[in-house]
């Protein structure tokens, strides 16, 4: 089992993750950040049209971030 932590981040916004899990294996992790990055988005997203960047930072416990997850949306009038 290894200790990761999910820091979370939208634009210029960020909250770290002081707690994190213990998880399998980084693939457990990325499934996680994964998960939560979709519910992120339908928070945010739900009933707006703005654009957005958000995203999920895995670190593990000596602050070395192992992967990012990034989601942007973007909005595209059309005449």
């Amino acid at each position: 089992m290894t200790h990761f932590y999910f820091h979370t981040w939208r634009g210029d916004q960020r909250l770290a993750d002081d707690v994190g899990l213990e998880l399998r294996d980084s693939e457990q992790a990325q499934d996680l950040a994964a998960r939560d990055l979709g519910e992120m988005a339908r928070d945010l997203l739900h009933g707006s049209s703005q654009a957005a960047r958000l995203g999920i930072d895995i670190a593990d416990a000596g602050g070395v971030v192992l992967a990012r997850l990034t989601l942007v949306f973007t909005l595209e009038e059309r005449p």
